[in-house]
């Protein structure tokens, strides 16, 4: 249960009805994993007759990257495009627990810094919301798969936009051994370069939430020995706008009055576009890597 903490509302309940199931358990909109391909894959072939369909299917799942992760096809998709067929397959319970993909959580990481912002637990998502071309080859006879164009919402990244501020949600600790050395950082001179794009900024601003607090305390740390930190982050954005930008301007008053309170450039922020991979290499020759 600690992998999916989320069904333990169910299990609570002493039973599971098929509302249940289907709601909590089954993933049905999510882009099909390809660690399911082959349960799907092996159900189909237990109970669809069709062989001409099958063949199409086959296709589909020997070309993943191209056909299935490319597309965004879902478990959906495959159930909508079996209901247009005049063969229709019937399924238990156990095989729709046994088959399908299950929901999992979903991990974001804190911008938020227990030292700081003790009362609140704060996480950026970026709401996945685009239009995907489907294309297949021609000989494949599919009619719902097929469909020319259409709009892909993230699962999970648009329900925690549409909460209300009342809404309840379940949360779990998911433990990694990623953790900032702050310690070796401000006491032993040790430099930091840390290289993300997008959300991958959150865990950076809560470091950089503790080293200003540090700077700010006497006697919290000897601040004398502190080490450098290089932020890169990336975006696709070529215009140099901060439309693709998480936080920034925190960020950046953030660094500002780091390095006023120690009378140093103790961190450097420097935004990447990936159109400017002259630029990009260069900052990594001025540093010494």
């Amino acid at each position: 249960m600690e992998k999916y903490p989320h069904f333990n509302k169910i299990i609570e309940k002493k039973f599971i009805s098929h509302i249940d199931i289907f709601e909590f358990f089954i993933d049905f909109n999510g882009v099909m994993k390809k660690s399911y391909i082959d349960h799907l894959k092996a159900l189909l072939h237990l109970k669809l007759k069709n062989e001409a369909l099958l063949k199409n299917y086959d296709i589909i799942f020997n070309k993943y990257s191209e056909l299935v992760a490319k597309n965004k096809i879902s478990l959906f998709d495959f159930i909508l495009d079996l209901s247009l067929e005049k063969e229709k397959i019937k399924l238990s319970i156990k095989e729709i627990l046994d088959y399908f993909p299950i929901k999992y959580p979903r991990s974001y990481s804190l911008v938020s810094n227990s030292i700081v912002d003790s009362q609140n637990l704060e996480i950026v998502f970026t709401v996945v919301k685009e239009k995907i071309l489907r294309k297949f080859p021609e000989n494949l006879t599919l009619k719902a798969i097929k469909r020319s164009a259409y709009f892909f919402e993230g699962q999970c990244t648009n329900y925690l936009n549409n909460l209300d501020l009342d809404s309840k949600v379940i949360l779990t600790e998911i433990k990694n051994n990623f953790t900032f050395p702050i310690s070796k950082f401000i006491e032993e001179s040790k430099p930091i370069i840390y290289i993300c794009n997008g959300t991958g900024i959150t865990p950076c601003i809560s470091f950089l939430k503790q080293i200003k607090i540090a700077s700010q305390r006497q006697n919290y740390y000897d601040m004398k020995n502190i080490g450098e930190l290089k932020i890169l982050t990336g975006f696709r954005n070529a215009t140099g706008d901060k439309k693709e930008t998480i936080h920034e301007n925190f960020i950046l008053e953030t660094i500002n009055s780091i390095n006023k309170k120690l009378n140093k450039d103790i961190v450097e922020y420097i935004r990447c576009l990936s159109t400017s991979e002259g630029n990009f290499l260069l900052y990594f020759k001025k540093i010494k890597i």
